[in-house]
């Protein structure tokens, strides 16, 4: 067949043929090339997944082992004891419970200390926290400095629980 054509369009048809080739074969290649940079960011995002995947493990592992959520009153009982056992002096302490999801709730302590040192009040904070003394977490803390020329400071504290309802989420 390209024996029938002159040579200018045996050249025309050849060089046709090669751009035509070259073309599918760079829009292969440009593929070829974003699928790749489409894995390698889906690698990186299964990576971080799996880091984090592993740091909850941690975490899983860290909690108390069939240990129930205390109920209002043990939770105030254990803060209390770890209060006293530091020495420290709260000016109050009050407690609720509110529903958060069905047949979930919240126990929250409020306490309140006055004129009481930093020292002090961190290492309340690191049992309740990282010891792990009660089954509990920090949710809020304001520190305020009352006298400026004194070293203590007012404190509260708000200490909370989540907990499955007691009596089925009627409460």
């Amino acid at each position: 067949m390209l024996d029938k054509l002159n040579d200018r369009e045996r050249m025309f048809v050849v060089v046709g043929g090669l751009v035509a080739a070259l073309a599918i074969l760079i829009m292969g290649v440009v593929t070829i090339l974003r699928h790749r940079a489409t894995l390698r960011e889906e690698v990186q995002t299964a990576r971080q997944d799996l880091q984090k995947i592993r740091e909850m493990g941690q975490l899983i592992q860290r909690l108390p082992s069939g240990q129930q959520a205390p109920t209002e009153e043990q939770l105030k009982n254990q803060l209390r004891q770890m209060i006293e056992s530091q020495g420290l002096q709260r000016s109050s302490m009050n407690s609720n419970v509110s529903q958060v999801s069905k047949g979930q709730e919240k126990v929250q302590v409020d306490i309140t200390f006055n004129s009481e040192k930093l020292v002090d009040i961190f290492q309340f904070l690191y049992q309740v926290e990282v010891a792990g003394a009660v089954s509990a977490r920090v949710e809020d803390l304001q520190i305020t400095r009352p006298y400026s020329e004194k070293e203590v400071y007012d404190v509260r504290i708000k200490v909370t629980v989540q907990r499955p309802s007691q009596g089925g989420g009627e409460r």
